[in-house]
């Protein structure tokens, strides 16, 4: 679902009921339950950032073998979501270079939202 080393977009298309801006904004804040810190961008009102606690690790790293994952110096574990509602409207779950951890978290996000709104994932 995803390579290592580069952005990553996971997209959820709604096929009827679309999710209001407040309504993503509440599901962010349930889904993550205080384990990150939910900010919203000054500069688009359907954007949103999910900072992780930890940093990011490779489940690999110190085994034979075993390599640490490419996060060219990031340190930090983030998520961004993106509502898209003019014309096919979407949710776009995003990562940048981050670890296994963090993009488990984000495929759960778009599964859990595809299955309340009944709406389609991009691979589906």
């Amino acid at each position: 679902m995803y390579r290592r080393g580069m952005a990553c977009d996971r997209f959820v298309y709604f096929r009827k009921e679309v999710p209001s801006r407040e309504h993503v904004q509440k599901i962010l804040e349930n889904f993550f339950g205080g384990c990150g810190t939910l900010s919203d961008s000054p500069h688009h009102p359907s954007w949103w950032t999910i900072v992780l606690p930890g940093k990011p690790t490779s489940p690999f790293e110190g085994l034979p073998d075993g390599h640490r994952h490419p996060t060219f110096g990031n340190e930090t574990r983030w998520i961004e979501v993106i509502l898209q509602v003019e014309g096919k409207a979407s949710l776009d779950v995003l990562t940048r270079v981050q670890d296994d951890f963090t993009n488990a978290i984000a495929d759960g996000l778009v599964r859990a939202f595809a299955r309340f709104y009944r709406a389609k994932l991009e691979d589906d």
